[in-house]
């Protein structure tokens, strides 16, 4: 059963076009699809992009990662761990005989394991593992959640060390630590069973250790492997651009942006991109993996860019470095959401990165070309003023790259696996005569739930102002019954209860807020809604401005008023630039008009002649629309 924010495209499965019902019958490449109608058995030609699954429902609450305890995001993962090779089996055992068998291994029924398959199943999210809340009202027992914790600790404490306890001896220790606390201990074969759940290669890691257990089980590879097939593996790495971008008045000279990319191992696909101010955050990771799992013919269309970029879906793996920004709780939570598998490049190992570092450099290349670079280096910059020359704002830059990556590196030959990025892509999925296709991946179908998922979350308490996040108040009428609330757990203590909150960096004049008993996000504005909307760089640099005139007391009315004089100012340099620009193209007129004059009457004088030398490195320059720049060539 296909889940309701997600959507398959295996032949046979039913699906809602133009709000008929229709059967798949073939896929005709990675844009359209050959469909059969239900009930007329008409065939018709279809766009994927505006294929729907039967029953879907555009507007559902949804819930996310982050609101989650670690105890019972750790219970999901352990529930998926039990029934992954069921979803993934890889030899010829009948489901039926391995539900028995891994039952039988982990000492749960049978119809546990299937009632998780069937909830996994409809959403594909862990997230649907989460054991139901239960009530602990008056009598009821909670001895087993007791027992259990007894018996992880003792495992931790004993079996799973250097020490290398026997089985016996630990479930000695565990009926000690049982009888100090009064309960009843579990039998010899409990402790046995959830010994055997455990994988062997953590097993070795905690008794032998690491080293001991690489031997084992980590493959001694001379570098690193590349996909099998697409999305199976995706690097992720960031780099500053080598150019100087301009503020949209193009007036001031803002920075150097941050590009975040995300490539295919396999194909050498580039599956989404995010380009900053922000030096590299949780943020841009998560943006980034959230547009490389989207569908782009939006993005295209937005910008009416002609070209194709055919990617989507769920990657098997996650590669990259040991930035702190990929280590962070949140965003490691949001890959578990969607069976997204982190790896992380072995340090001293450089060649484990080369596929996208090599695809950066190029990019570097390509960039030298455009007006505003700062070169790789200081002797290749040497007599180039960038800051003169900057004209591109980071929203044109990022058209620029959109062009270079679906115009010019998909379609141009790539040495390392003989063959353009994209029609190896396509081969991967749909398959070429030489190479047996995946078939294409699932569509997320709820944008938004995929986007907040991936988001930075705050936990703040809710006042009667509403709720503030980074001096900025918000507030909305779902927000009311939480003001001043207490949290159940500590109503001696009286300590005030906390909200989770996430932000979108592109526009922060909005939050989205978990409603704990709806179980929903629900979007909240400005306190006060005459603010401008900003994004997160914006309230950064009127945050230094402040900082920088020595304000102590930073409040929300002297963010917005920072910000306000930072737009005055630089209104004021492009009014300034352009009276200059108009006086000296008076000026030029002027002087062409008393030449003519003087040629006619043949009475020039050289030592009459007007001085414009200083002039003509100005007005002689042939200056191109952006449109019309050249971007060469992809090597």
């Amino acid at each position: 059963m296909d889940s309701q924010n997600k959507l398959s495209f295996h032949p046979g499965s039913e699906v809602t076009y133009q709000g008929e019902k229709y059967f798949i019958k073939k896929v005709i490449d990675l844009s359209s699809i050959l469909l059969q109608h239900s009930s007329e058995k008409s065939l018709v030609t279809a766009p994927i992009s505006q294929l729907l699954p039967l029953g879907h429902i555009d507007e559902r609450p949804f819930s996310s990662p982050d609101v989650f305890t670690d105890e019972q995001w750790n219970k999901a993962e352990k529930r998926y761990a039990i029934i992954e090779p069921i979803l993934f089996p890889t030899g010829d055992e009948p489901i039926t005989e391995q539900v028995v068998r891994i039952s039988l291994e982990n000492n749960i029924h049978y119809t546990t394991i299937y009632r998780w398959l069937k909830r996994y199943e409809q959403s594909g999210e862990l997230s649907s593992l989460i054991p139901e809340t239960k009530s602990g009202g008056k009598g009821l027992s909670r001895l087993k959640g007791d027992v259990d914790a007894v018996i992880e600790k003792v495992l931790e404490d004993c079996y799973l060390t250097k020490g290398r306890i026997s089985i016996e001896k630990t479930y000695m220790e565990l009926k000690l630590r049982c009888r100090d606390l009064g309960l009843k201990p579990p039998h010899l074969n409990t402790l046995r069973n959830r010994i055997l759940a455990l994988s062997d290669e953590v097993k070795m890691t905690k008794r032998y250790g690491k080293k001991i257990s690489n031997e084992h089980y980590k493959p001694h590879e001379k570098s690193y492997p590349y996909g099998n097939y697409p999305l199976e593996s995706v690097q992720i790495d960031h780099t500053p651009l080598d150019i100087l971008c301009v503020g949209e008045d193009r007036s001031l000279v803002i920075g150097r942006p941050w590009l975040t990319v995300a490539i295919d191992s396999y194909s050498r696909m580039i599956l989404g991109y995010y380009i900053s101010f922000d030096a590299p955050s949780f943020v841009s990771v998560g943006m980034c993996v959230a547009n490389s799992i989207l569908p782009k013919e939006g993005v295209l269309m937005e910008i009416d860019l002609k070209g194709e970029w055919p990617c989507w879906g769920i990657m098997k793996e996650i590669y990259t470095d040991n930035g702190a920004d990929f280590k962070s709780a949140s965003f490691q939570k949001a890959c578990s959401e969607y069976s997204i598998n982190l790896r992380f490049r072995p340090g001293g190992r450089p060649n484990f990165g080369g596929i996208i570092e090599r695809m950066m450099g190029n990019f570097a290349t390509k960039l030298h070309d455009l007006p505003g670079t700062t070169f790789s280096n200081t002797v290749e910059r040497s007599g180039y003023e960038s800051e003169k020359k900057a004209v591109l704002t980071i929203h044109e830059l990022d058209k620029w790259l959109l062009h270079l990556i679906v115009n010019i590196y998909h379609v141009s030959y790539h040495k390392g696996i003989m063959n353009t990025p994209l029609a190896q892509f396509k081969a991967g999925l749909l398959g070429n005569g030489k190479t047996i296709g995946t078939g294409l991946p699932k569509r997320i179908l709820n944008e938004k739930k995929l986007r907040i998922d991936f988001l930075p979350y705050f936990e703040r308490t809710i006042q009667e102002y509403g709720v503030k996040i980074d001096h900025i108040c918000y507030y909305s009428d779902v927000m009311r019954k939480w003001i001043h609330s207490y949290d159940a757990k500590t109503q001696r203590s009286r300590t005030k209860r906390k909200f989770i909150f996430k932000r979108d960096p592109r526009d922060i004049s909005l939050v989205y807020f978990w409603e704990p008993e709806l179980k929903e996000y629900f979007t909240v504005n400005y306190r006060n809604l005459s603010h401008p909307p900003l994004t997160l760089w914006e309230y950064r640099e009127a945050l230094r401005t402040l900082e920088a005139k020595g304000k102590a007391n930073v409040n929300e009315d002297l963010i917005f008023s920072a910000y306000q004089s930072m737009k005055e100012i630089e209104q004021g340099a492009t009014r300034s630039k352009q009276r200059n620009s108009r006086l000296k193209k008076d000026y030029r007129a002027k002087i062409s008009k008393e030449t003519s004059k003087a040629q006619l009457m043949g009475d020039i004088a050289e030592e009459r002649e007007p001085d414009t030398k200083s002039y003509g490195s100005v007005f002689n320059k042939i200056i191109l629309p952006f449109d019309e720049l050249e971007h060469g060539t992809f090597e």
